[in-house]
Protein backbone atom coordinates (compact mmCIF):
# COMPACT_ATOMS: atom_id res chain seq x y z
CA UNK A 1 0.00 0.00 0.00
CA UNK A 2 2.91 2.16 0.36
CA UNK A 3 2.88 2.46 4.01
CA UNK A 4 5.33 2.49 6.31
CA UNK A 5 5.71 0.86 9.41
CA UNK A 6 7.22 2.33 12.49
CA UNK A 7 9.35 0.65 15.47
CA UNK A 8 9.46 2.85 18.23
CA UNK A 9 11.63 2.26 21.59
CA UNK A 10 11.75 -1.05 21.99
CA UNK A 11 13.77 -3.37 23.35
CA UNK A 12 13.84 -6.82 21.21
CA UNK A 13 15.97 -9.21 22.84
CA UNK A 14 16.17 -13.23 23.26
CA UNK A 15 14.66 -13.69 19.54
CA UNK A 16 15.33 -16.82 17.14
CA UNK A 17 14.70 -16.33 13.82
CA UNK A 18 12.63 -16.84 10.90
CA UNK A 19 12.30 -19.08 8.04
CA UNK A 20 12.26 -17.44 4.83
CA UNK A 21 13.19 -17.66 1.46
CA UNK A 22 16.21 -15.61 -0.12
CA UNK A 23 17.30 -16.02 -3.50
CA UNK A 24 15.76 -19.43 -3.92
CA UNK A 25 17.05 -20.67 -0.62
CA UNK A 26 15.17 -21.00 2.65
CA UNK A 27 16.99 -19.41 5.60
CA UNK A 28 16.80 -18.78 9.11
CA UNK A 29 16.73 -15.09 9.64
CA UNK A 30 16.22 -11.76 11.61
CA UNK A 31 16.68 -13.19 15.37
CA UNK A 32 15.21 -9.97 16.65
CA UNK A 33 12.97 -8.37 13.38
CA UNK A 34 12.57 -9.63 10.18
CA UNK A 35 11.86 -6.89 7.05
CA UNK A 36 11.14 -8.20 3.96
CA UNK A 37 9.59 -6.44 0.95
CA UNK A 38 8.84 -3.61 3.07
CA UNK A 39 9.07 0.17 4.37
CA UNK A 40 10.07 0.30 7.98
CA UNK A 41 11.43 2.83 10.43
CA UNK A 42 13.31 1.56 13.31
CA UNK A 43 14.24 4.57 16.30
CA UNK A 44 15.29 4.29 19.60
CA UNK A 45 15.02 0.62 19.99
CA UNK A 46 17.43 -1.69 21.44
CA UNK A 47 18.30 -5.27 20.07
CA UNK A 48 20.39 -7.48 22.29
CA UNK A 49 20.94 -11.31 22.61
CA UNK A 50 19.27 -12.49 19.17
CA UNK A 51 20.48 -14.96 17.29
CA UNK A 52 19.62 -16.39 13.92
CA UNK A 53 21.61 -18.96 11.97
CA UNK A 54 21.97 -17.39 8.47
CA UNK A 55 21.37 -13.76 8.23
CA UNK A 56 20.96 -10.84 10.51
CA UNK A 57 20.87 -11.85 15.00
CA UNK A 58 19.49 -8.27 15.23
CA UNK A 59 17.73 -7.26 12.27
CA UNK A 60 17.40 -8.52 8.42
CA UNK A 61 16.15 -6.48 5.82
CA UNK A 62 15.21 -7.89 2.66
CA UNK A 63 14.54 -6.39 -0.70
CA UNK A 64 13.39 -3.49 1.77
CA UNK A 65 13.53 0.29 2.03
CA UNK A 66 14.40 0.46 5.97
CA UNK A 67 15.55 3.41 7.95
CA UNK A 68 17.29 2.60 11.58
CA UNK A 69 17.75 5.71 13.72
CA UNK A 70 19.36 5.88 17.44
CA UNK A 71 19.16 2.34 17.54
CA UNK A 72 21.88 -0.29 19.57
CA UNK A 73 22.67 -3.62 18.83
CA UNK A 74 24.42 -5.49 21.24
CA UNK A 75 25.40 -9.09 21.66
CA UNK A 76 23.55 -10.59 18.87
CA UNK A 77 24.64 -13.47 16.74
CA UNK A 78 24.27 -14.76 13.32
CA UNK A 79 26.13 -16.31 10.50
CA UNK A 80 26.19 -13.37 8.35
CA UNK A 81 25.33 -9.53 9.99
CA UNK A 82 25.47 -10.43 13.87
CA UNK A 83 24.05 -7.58 14.57
CA UNK A 84 22.67 -6.46 11.18
CA UNK A 85 22.19 -7.90 7.58
CA UNK A 86 20.68 -5.86 4.49
CA UNK A 87 20.21 -7.48 1.75
CA UNK A 88 19.07 -6.08 -2.00
CA UNK A 89 17.91 -2.16 -0.47
CA UNK A 90 17.07 0.40 -2.49
CA UNK A 91 18.16 4.01 -0.26
CA UNK A 92 18.00 2.91 3.17
CA UNK A 93 20.18 4.48 6.06
CA UNK A 94 21.61 3.59 9.18
CA UNK A 95 22.42 6.73 11.11
CA UNK A 96 23.68 7.55 14.73
CA UNK A 97 23.32 3.54 15.66
CA UNK A 98 25.63 1.70 18.18
CA UNK A 99 27.09 -2.36 17.40
CA UNK A 100 28.97 -3.61 20.01
CA UNK A 101 29.95 -7.24 21.09
CA UNK A 102 28.24 -8.99 18.18
CA UNK A 103 29.77 -11.81 16.09
CA UNK A 104 29.21 -13.36 13.11
CA UNK A 105 31.52 -15.75 10.28
CA UNK A 106 30.54 -12.68 7.90
CA UNK A 107 29.71 -9.10 9.51
CA UNK A 108 30.34 -8.90 13.12
CA UNK A 109 28.51 -5.66 13.43
CA UNK A 110 27.19 -5.70 10.24
CA UNK A 111 26.94 -7.23 6.60
CA UNK A 112 25.51 -4.55 3.82
CA UNK A 113 25.49 -6.86 0.37
CA UNK A 114 23.66 -6.28 -3.18
CA UNK A 115 21.84 -2.89 -2.27
CA UNK A 116 22.58 0.89 -1.67
CA UNK A 117 22.95 1.75 2.15
CA UNK A 118 23.98 4.84 3.34
CA UNK A 119 25.48 4.12 6.54
CA UNK A 120 26.21 7.03 8.54
CA UNK A 121 27.32 8.44 12.65
CA UNK A 122 27.82 5.06 13.93
CA UNK A 123 30.05 3.22 16.00
CA UNK A 124 31.22 0.02 15.66
CA UNK A 125 33.14 -1.94 18.87
CA UNK A 126 34.21 -5.36 20.14
CA UNK A 127 32.23 -6.83 17.29
CA UNK A 128 33.85 -10.03 16.05
CA UNK A 129 33.85 -11.81 12.48
CA UNK A 130 36.02 -13.47 10.32
CA UNK A 131 35.16 -11.54 7.46
CA UNK A 132 34.79 -8.16 8.55
CA UNK A 133 34.81 -7.69 11.96
CA UNK A 134 33.41 -4.53 12.09
CA UNK A 135 31.47 -4.24 9.04
CA UNK A 136 31.06 -6.57 6.10
CA UNK A 137 30.14 -4.90 2.28
CA UNK A 138 29.46 -6.76 -0.78
CA UNK A 139 28.72 -5.79 -4.20
CA UNK A 140 27.23 -2.59 -3.72
CA UNK A 141 28.38 0.77 -4.11
CA UNK A 142 27.15 1.89 -0.30
CA UNK A 143 28.47 5.00 1.68
CA UNK A 144 30.04 5.34 5.26
CA UNK A 145 30.40 8.31 6.70
CA UNK A 146 31.90 9.86 10.08
CA UNK A 147 31.78 6.03 11.55
CA UNK A 148 34.31 4.90 14.43
CA UNK A 149 35.53 1.15 14.12
CA UNK A 150 37.33 0.63 17.64
CA UNK A 151 38.38 -2.90 19.10
CA UNK A 152 36.70 -5.39 16.40
CA UNK A 153 38.32 -8.18 15.59
CA UNK A 154 38.64 -10.51 12.54
CA UNK A 155 40.58 -12.45 9.87
CA UNK A 156 40.15 -10.28 6.95
CA UNK A 157 38.91 -6.64 8.06
CA UNK A 158 39.24 -6.32 11.76
CA UNK A 159 37.49 -2.83 10.95
CA UNK A 160 35.78 -3.07 7.62
CA UNK A 161 36.22 -6.21 4.80
CA UNK A 162 35.11 -4.55 1.29
CA UNK A 163 34.42 -7.37 -1.38
CA UNK A 164 33.79 -8.10 -4.92
CA UNK A 165 32.70 -5.13 -6.32
CA UNK A 166 31.85 -2.83 -2.89
CA UNK A 167 33.05 -0.08 -4.82
CA UNK A 168 31.24 2.82 -2.63
CA UNK A 169 32.52 5.28 -0.11
CA UNK A 170 34.58 5.10 3.23
CA UNK A 171 34.74 8.85 4.66
CA UNK A 172 35.49 10.58 7.57
CA UNK A 173 35.75 7.54 9.63
CA UNK A 174 38.07 6.57 12.32
CA UNK A 175 39.30 3.63 13.11
CA UNK A 176 41.27 2.35 16.41
CA UNK A 177 42.66 -0.73 17.92
CA UNK A 178 41.10 -3.19 15.06
CA UNK A 179 42.70 -6.25 14.85
CA UNK A 180 43.06 -8.91 11.93
CA UNK A 181 43.96 -11.81 13.81
CA UNK A 182 45.57 -15.27 12.57
CA UNK A 183 43.39 -17.92 11.81
CA UNK A 184 44.44 -21.81 11.28
CA UNK A 185 48.15 -20.71 10.37
CA UNK A 186 47.14 -18.50 7.73
CA UNK A 187 48.10 -14.42 7.26
CA UNK A 188 45.56 -12.37 8.63
CA UNK A 189 44.94 -8.78 6.35
CA UNK A 190 43.81 -5.31 6.65
CA UNK A 191 43.71 -4.26 10.25
CA UNK A 192 41.32 -1.37 10.15
CA UNK A 193 40.13 -1.93 6.12
CA UNK A 194 40.57 -5.25 3.62
CA UNK A 195 39.86 -4.69 -0.05
CA UNK A 196 39.55 -7.91 -2.17
CA UNK A 197 37.77 -7.09 -5.65
CA UNK A 198 36.97 -3.91 -4.79
CA UNK A 199 37.59 -0.11 -5.10
CA UNK A 200 36.11 1.98 -2.60
CA UNK A 201 36.67 5.70 -2.16
CA UNK A 202 38.83 6.14 1.44
CA UNK A 203 39.03 9.73 2.46
CA UNK A 204 39.34 11.60 4.87
CA UNK A 205 40.17 8.71 7.97
CA UNK A 206 41.98 8.17 10.43
CA UNK A 207 43.30 4.62 10.93
CA UNK A 208 45.61 4.02 14.31
CA UNK A 209 46.88 1.60 16.00
CA UNK A 210 45.26 -0.76 14.56
CA UNK A 211 46.74 -4.36 13.72
CA UNK A 212 47.61 -7.12 11.09
CA UNK A 213 50.18 -9.72 10.06
CA UNK A 214 49.90 -7.65 6.55
CA UNK A 215 48.50 -4.64 6.18
CA UNK A 216 47.75 -2.96 10.16
CA UNK A 217 45.76 -0.42 8.45
CA UNK A 218 44.78 -1.28 4.83
CA UNK A 219 45.30 -4.46 2.67
CA UNK A 220 44.88 -4.52 -1.04
CA UNK A 221 44.76 -8.09 -2.97
CA UNK A 222 42.84 -9.39 -6.12
CA UNK A 223 41.68 -6.49 -8.80
CA UNK A 224 41.15 -4.08 -6.15
CA UNK A 225 41.50 -0.36 -6.73
CA UNK A 226 40.80 1.58 -3.91
CA UNK A 227 41.52 5.65 -4.18
CA UNK A 228 43.01 6.09 -1.05
CA UNK A 229 42.76 10.29 -0.27
CA UNK A 230 43.62 12.82 2.58
CA UNK A 231 43.66 9.85 5.29
CA UNK A 232 46.10 9.74 8.67
CA UNK A 233 47.73 5.57 8.63
CA UNK A 234 49.42 5.97 11.90
CA UNK A 235 51.35 3.82 14.65
CA UNK A 236 49.94 0.24 13.35
CA UNK A 237 51.31 -1.96 16.02
CA UNK A 238 51.95 -4.91 13.20
CA UNK A 239 51.78 -4.99 9.69
CA UNK A 240 52.76 -1.92 7.21
CA UNK A 241 50.18 0.52 6.62
CA UNK A 242 49.18 -0.60 3.27
CA UNK A 243 49.94 -3.42 1.99
CA UNK A 244 49.33 -3.86 -1.62
CA UNK A 245 50.20 -7.81 -2.44
CA UNK A 246 48.91 -8.18 -5.53
CA UNK A 247 47.34 -5.19 -7.08
CA UNK A 248 46.82 -3.49 -10.09
CA UNK A 249 47.56 -0.54 -9.12
CA UNK A 250 46.98 2.05 -6.33
CA UNK A 251 45.58 6.02 -5.93
CA UNK A 252 47.29 7.51 -3.54
CA UNK A 253 46.97 11.25 -2.53
CA UNK A 254 47.83 13.53 0.18
CA UNK A 255 47.74 10.95 2.63
CA UNK A 256 50.35 10.75 5.68
CA UNK A 257 51.87 7.64 6.87
CA UNK A 258 53.29 7.76 10.32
Amino acid sequence: SGDTALIYGLTVQNGQGSILEVFSTLYNVGGGILCANAAVKIQKCIIRNNNSNNLGGGIFSFSSQVGITNCTFDSNESSNGGGLCIYGSSGSIVDSCLFSNNDATEGGGANISFGLVTLQNSKFSDNTALLGGGLLIVDNRSSVINCDFQGNLGFKGGGIYCFQGADGNIIDCEFYNNTASLQNSQQAVGGAICCLASSPLIQNCTMHLNSADSGGGIYINNSALPDIENCIISSSKKGRAIACTPCLALLLSCTNII
